[in-house]
């Protein structure tokens, strides 16, 4: 085996081992703006009660700029992320799911039914990751549903603005 080939082998190698990584769309599993700490513990409750949040899950949340001081309190021991403007904690999560995510974890939990995550769920999947996209039904976008392996529907009706 050449040295290059050696180096490609390498670089194939997941290191997984039955680690999994919880991301959270913290806003849009609560049905809305999210500021206050009890927002974001009812969703941080929703998630572990429907099974998508296990202990030893390595768990990165994000949110709008504004309610992170709330968050931070609530979900200590998670990455939190933040963004500006209309998509923009997807759009922090995304860059997320993009660091070498699929050399790193064996499973994907993605509490988000936003269709901009498809390409990278998609992607994701592709590569050997099982992606759960945990989700209420009335929010899912229809191509998440399809890329995604499995999917965790939460109870109708149950939002935190709800």
């Amino acid at each position: 085996m050449s040295r290059s080939e050696a180096r490609r082998a390498r670089a194939e190698v997941r290191w997984g081992h039955g680690r999994r990584l919880v991301v959270v769309d913290l806003e849009n599993i609560a049905g809305g703006p999210c500021q206050t700490e009890d927002c974001a513990a009812w969703v941080r409750r929703r998630l572990a009660d429907a099974g998508a949040l296990r202990p030893g899950d390595h768990v990165t949340v994000a949110v709008d700029e504004g309610a992170l001081p709330s968050v931070v309190w609530v979900w200590q021991g998670s990455v939190c992320r933040w963004g500006h403007g209309r998509d923009g904690a997807d759009l922090a999560l995304v860059e997320e799911l993009g660091q070498r995510v699929h050399e790193r974890f064996d499973e994907v939990v993605l509490a988000s039914g936003d269709g901009l995550f498809a390409d990278t769920v998609a992607a994701l999947v592709a590569r050997g990751v099982r992606v759960t996209v945990a989700a209420h039904g009335t929010s899912l976008s229809r191509r998440l549903a399809t890329v995604a392996s499995d999917l965790l529907l939460l109870s109708p009706g149950s939002t935190a603005a709800a």
